[in-house]
């Protein structure tokens, strides 16, 4: 059946704001408190007033994290289709905006749904094992910035405080760095255990480390950023969603600069691929360290090369994933 109601979602921590098409027509606005009740009663409300089904609705919202908890749980038990965009991608379809309030971005969400309604892609929620996963991940990452600062930090008080000054400091600073850097191996042994008492998971895992300078924490983020490689299942559009693939900016005759990344792009998972690539670059015998020592020996920019490097690991990391077989090296 072809959707004629589009229910743009724009989310906030406390409350909802609704806003629906009908056809072409906006025909209600409404905010809701953020709760599974709130979520129900309205839907409820969209069936009786304009006879509203789980065919002829097509609802869309930005992705919010937390905060879309209630709404993605009421939306999988009633097996409503739900589409959750970057905000981004909605941003950058809209064109010059002047005005901004709660309202007027629903009804833009709204509007967006209605116009791509085509190529919306739907979402259904990951198998619990992954959801655990990225919630130790996140916390994981917090814990690691914490980590960061206190290093940070030590390195300044270094600097400019001597003797007892700079021990008194120190003694609180230690305690906390080793209390930070206990909790980063207890989450990630909690990682390492969901990832054995899983099949499939360890299938992956294993996979993705055969991958020489591969570790386990890239190949955790890249299940749960691919959800299994079902969502994200082309290595290039994976480079894309990294901000690693190099795009061209060419136009008439004036304009013809080099390939470029672009500073669109999880930062996180290309920050751990730089990290995979430098260490792959590294002086050897594998045809990773004899590309990118070619490459360097033909005048080729560094930095260019590392990204080449970056862009072949996350190839190599997705054959290996279609075909089901471990890396073999080919030198």
């Amino acid at each position: 059946m072809k959707p004629t109601i589009f229910v743009g979602i724009d989310i906030s921590k406390l409350t909802l704001d609704f806003a629906v098409i009908k056809e072409v027509d906006f025909v209600l606005t409404k905010k809701i408190e953020n709760s599974a009740k709130g979520i129900n009663e309205f839907m409820g409300t969209l069936k009786s007033d304009f006879r509203s089904t789980r065919g002829n609705t097509v609802y869309c919202a930005e992705q919010m994290g937390i905060y879309a908890k209630f709404l993605k749980e009421v939306f999988w038990r009633r097996k409503a289709h739900i589409c959750f965009e970057t905000p981004l991608q909605i941003w950058l379809s809209l064109g010059i905006q002047r005005e901004k309030s709660d309202v007027l971005d629903a009804m833009r969400i709204a509007d967006y749904a209605r116009k791509n309604a085509g190529t919306l892609k739907f979402w259904s929620p990951p198998r619990s094992c992954i959801e655990k996963l990225r919630t130790l991940r996140s916390i994981r990452k917090k814990l690691l910035k914490i980590r960061a600062m206190i290093m940070s930090t030590k390195t300044v008080e270094s600097h400019f405080l001597t003797g007892v000054r700079r021990d008194e400091v120190w003694k609180y600073s230690n305690a906390s760095l080793k209390s930070v850097e206990s909790d980063v191996k207890i989450i990630e042994k909690e990682m390492a255990e969901i990832v054995d008492h899983d099949e499939q998971l360890r299938e992956l895992v294993g996979l993705i480390t055969s991958v020489p300078q591969v570790g386990e924490i890239i190949a955790i983020e890249m299940i749960i950023l691919t959800n299994e490689f079902r969502d994200i299942t082309s290595p290039k559009k994976f480079a894309c969603f990294c901000g690693i693939a190099p795009f061209s900016r060419t136009s008439g005759t004036s304009v013809n600069r080099k390939p470029k990344i672009s500073p669109i792009g999880n930062k996180d998972m290309k920050k751990i691929l730089h990290l995979a690539a430098i260490q792959s670059a590294k002086p050897g015998k594998t045809s990773i360290k004899t590309y990118y020592a070619r490459k360097v020996g033909e005048g080729k920019n560094k930095m260019s090369v590392l990204n080449a490097v970056r862009n072949k690991l996350v190839r190599v990391i997705f054959a290996c994933v279609r075909e089901k077989k471990p890396y073999e090296e080919r030198v």
